[in-house]
This record gives structure tokens, sequence and C-alpha cells, in this order.
């Protein structure tokens, strides 16, 4: 769904952004159609986030004019430095390069999704919110799929129980 995001789906101003389509791959071909739900949804972002994408604009811009007015405006928000639209096997590889050369632990493209849905549940934040960000159907899919029960989970229902039972809620 990233591949698919387009310009047009960001609202800078209010923080969201709407998933309208997806890009795939099927024999290395790109296809484009609606998000594996068959329908869109919006997503609130946080303003760190806004402006990192208003710095990737700014940057992605400055690329295609250093194409001498070669370059095409595809209206994508991933993009080759020619504006033409990145290629999702691209994109995965893009960010694999970017893991190498960071101090962070070695994570896939895709692990990404469990380990935002992770963080999330482990914050606290309600299952049915989450299973709405990931666009499933039921939050019984996303229980099933992304929860478990980690250290820092366990802690805290330890933590909140021993409020309940010594009175310091």
């Amino acid at each position: 769904e990233l591949c698919g995001l387009r310009w047009s789906d960001v609202d800078s101003e209010h923080c969201r952004i709407a998933g309208r389509r997806a890009r795939s791959v099927v024999a290395y071909a790109v296809e484009e159609g609606t998000p594996k739900t068959g329908k869109a949804r919006t997503l609130s972002i946080d303003p760190a986030t806004v402006a990192l994408l208003k710095r990737h604009r700014k940057a992605q811009l400055r690329e295609r004019m250093a194409w001498a007015g070669a370059g095409e405006d595809s209206g994508y928000v991933f993009t080759s430095e020619d504006g033409s639209p990145v290629h999702p096997k691209g994109l995965s590889e893009r960010f694999e390069r970017a893991v190498k050369r960071s101090d962070l632990p070695r994570i896939t493209f895709h692990a990404l999704r469990h380990t935002s849905a992770t963080l999330l549940l482990e914050r606290g934040v309600h299952p049915k919110t989450v299973a709405a960000r990931l666009g499933h159907a039921t939050v019984q899919t996303t229980l099933d799929t992304y929860s478990h029960v980690t250290p820092a989970v366990e802690e805290s229902a330890a933590d909140k129980l021993g409020a309940v039972v010594y009175g310091e809620q």
C-alpha cells in the first residue's frame, strides 16, 4: 500500500493519509489495484511523520529537477530519482540497505507491520484501533496474528493487578 500512496492521499493539515490503492508484484510486473481488503482506509499520522513527509516531498522535487526537466511527476510518494513510481521490490531493497547501514536490529520491510502492531498493543492501544489501522475485518484476526505476551505486556498486567489489589489505583 505504501507503493500506491500518492501525494493527493496525504492530508498534512489534518495529519492523515488515505490508503486507496496498492501496488503489488506478479512475476516482477507491477499491478495496481485496491488494498487487499478491497476498500480504502484513512489513518492518522503523527506531526513528526507529517514533517518528515514534507521534507521528503521537497527532496523528491529537487531530485526530479536534477533530471533537467526529464523527470516524471507521477504523483507517488515513493519514487525513483526520476520521479517514476518505485517498484515495490525496490522499496524493500532500499529498506534492507538502510537497516544494514544502521545500528538497528535486522528486520524485513514486511516485519514492520508486525512490529507496529505489537508496539501499539504493548502501549495499550485498543485492539480494535490496531485492527482498523492494519485493515483487518475483525479484531480477532489482529489478536490471533499480532498479539502475544511480551515481557512488557506481562509486566504491565502485573503492575495493573497489583495496583487494584493493593489500592494504588
